[in-house]
């Protein structure tokens, strides 16, 4: 076995032990409700207001992380973590706009 087929089949057993995560996720009642328009705004501002504190804790912890990492793969797999936390804050941030929980809108 090549070290390519050794990674291919350690991230396929990655996905397989985690479809059956990603498949709650996908098809949790919640994203149903959302669609539906079943959740109250009150709800929705909650949610985003606990988010943006659990994104920008991450975030942080990240950047911690990062700054005590010993290793390039360790610092740089962190860094992609910061990227995901930064883009998921970035679209928090439009969704609070249009809940007009940020003023200026």
């Amino acid at each position: 076995m090549t070290r390519n087929q050794s990674k291919s089949n350690f991230i396929e057993l990655i996905r397989s032990d985690l479809s059956s995560t990603i498949d709650a996720i996908l098809n949790h009642p919640y994203l149903y409700a959302l669609e539906k328009k079943e959740i109250s705004k009150v709800n929705l501002e909650i949610f985003v207001c606990e988010q943006y504190h659990i994104i920008t804790n991450d975030k942080r912890n990240f950047a911690f992380t990062i700054s005590k990492a010993s290793s390039d793969v360790a610092s740089k797999l962190f860094t992609g973590c910061v990227d995901v936390e930064l883009n998921a804050l970035g679209n928090l941030i439009i969704m609070a706009e249009e809940l007009l929980l940020i003023k200026g809108k």
